[in-house]
């Protein structure tokens, strides 16, 4: 059976976090909750990063690594440019929607164990893919008009607009 998937606001600001729910998960939120009994800093300064990035007047590419280019993932990771910033080994998997710098979709992330690309993780790369297919569902409906980008914020016309 496939997974219920729906889009929530998760952060808002100037920029804004739209996270996947999944199964009534939130998939960012069960990141950041698991990351912070890994590893409370690496949470704390992850959480730092996205509050801070929901006050910018846009989501710099530079604050991102690409993951999947391809596909169009990115992920939040090691931000060196914010002091005082020390490595960060968690990477929570995003991606622009399309036509915005404003507006991220998150998804689930993982911890960066190796020096090894994405593709070698399987459930991280996994998680990739989920996230891209979301997306790129996303996008169409944007093309469409059925889901408009005002300033930050993604406006359904319909109640059941984000749900994929």
């Amino acid at each position: 059976m496939e997974a219920r998937v729906r889009l929530i606001p998760w952060i808002e600001g100037r920029c804004s976090m739209y996270a996947v729910v999944r199964d009534g998960v939130c998939l960012a939120e069960e990141f950041v909750r698991t990351l912070r009994t890994q590893n409370t800093e690496a949470a704390d300064d992850l959480m730092f990063f996205i509050e801070w990035l929901s006050r910018e007047h846009l989501i710099r590419q530079a604050y991102l690594r690409p993951e999947r280019p391809e596909l169009g993932v990115i992920a939040m990771y090691n931000h060196a440019e914010l002091p005082p910033a020390v490595y960060n080994p968690s990477r929570l998997l995003c991606s622009y929607v399309n036509g915005s710098n404003r507006v991220l979709v998150l998804g689930s992330g993982f911890l960066k164990v190796k020096d090894e690309p994405i593709q070698s993780n399987s459930g991280a790369n996994n998680e990739a893919e989920a996230l891209a297919r979301v997306v790129k569902k996303l996008n169409e409906r944007l093309d469409t008009g059925e889901i408009l980008v005002v300033g930050s914020e993604l406006i359904g016309r319909y109640g059941d607009s984000l749900e994929f």
